[in-house]
């Protein structure tokens, strides 16, 4: 689907009634718009974005507890796992419905393979009673195959996500609307 339908579907996740956390997957091509939506709409509804680099787990952990601690104007955060990191990333949408984006997902997983359980182990029963909220986790990644993966047969966030966006670019003729062309033989 397009960016300005990607859109409208994580408006509609990120607004949706479930009393609960929920997951959302917004994957595709580079360079097509997926962090500048995903920042516009964390910007406008008060959210959370984190932008995953290669790195070791501990490099990953420390960069996130920088990141939320500076959002929540506390100072670093210090992670001692992913357990932890979801936790605490949860948290955030003890009030109200809330995003919380962790793009580049693809490097987080490069770095420690288990985050995809962790956080279904966080979304599942268990860690619904233990940390109630109603935050909109999504995670954003480029490769699309490694993201598609995330949902499919034995994988652990099967069956746990409430949204799953294959974004695509802009057509050349909404593209041009867009950026206010006027020339259409250029």
């Amino acid at each position: 689907m397009n960016p300005t339908e990607s859109r409208e579907r994580l408006e509609a996740f990120i607004d949706s009634a479930a009393p609960h956390h929920t997951l959302g997957l917004l994957y595709g091509r580079r360079r097509i718009g997926k962090s500048t939506l995903l920042l516009s709409l964390v910007e406008a509804r008060g959210g959370f974005y984190w932008e995953a680099t290669r790195g070791e787990s501990a490099v990953q952990l420390a960069r996130l507890g920088e990141a939320l601690g500076a959002y929540l104007g506390v100072g670093r955060l210090s992670f001692e796992s992913w357990e932890e990191a979801i936790r605490q990333l949860l948290r955030l949408g003890a009030e109200r419905p809330l995003p919380v984006v962790l793009d580049e997902f693809g490097y987080v997983l490069e770095s420690d393979p288990t985050v995809d359980s962790v956080i279904a182990g966080a979304l599942g029963p268990h860690g619904r009673r233990a940390n109630p909220g109603r935050a909109r986790l999504i995670l954003c990644g480029s490769a699309i195959a490694m993201m598609a993966a995330l949902t499919t047969g034995e994988a652990a966030l099967r069956g746990r996500t409430g949204v799953e966006v294959v974004m695509q670019p802009h057509d050349f003729r909404e593209a041009a609307r867009l950026l206010g062309a006027t020339d259409w033989a250029l």
